[in-house]
């Protein structure tokens, strides 16, 4: 005899997994997004203020404190 008592005929914890899988998704790239936001617009203002607007040496000046700071 097989038992039975434990199937589910329409399967709602998959789909329930499946949505909450794509909110976490959707919200990991928006966050990642606005980091690569955060990071152009720190670049920008660097060089703006220290490097005469040379983004390209404000980049590499970032990082290198970025490096330091680890």
């Amino acid at each position: 005899m097989q038992k039975n008592y434990l199937e589910v005929k329409d399967n709602i914890i998959d789909k329930l997994l499946l949505v909450r899988t794509k909110e976490i998704g959707a919200r990991f790239f928006f966050a990642q997004n606005e980091c690569f936001q955060l990071q152009q617009d720190l670049v920008d203002f660097y060089a703006f203020q220290f490097t005469d607007g040379d983004k390209k040496i404000a980049r590499k000046i970032i990082e290198v404190k970025a490096e330091i700071g680890k």
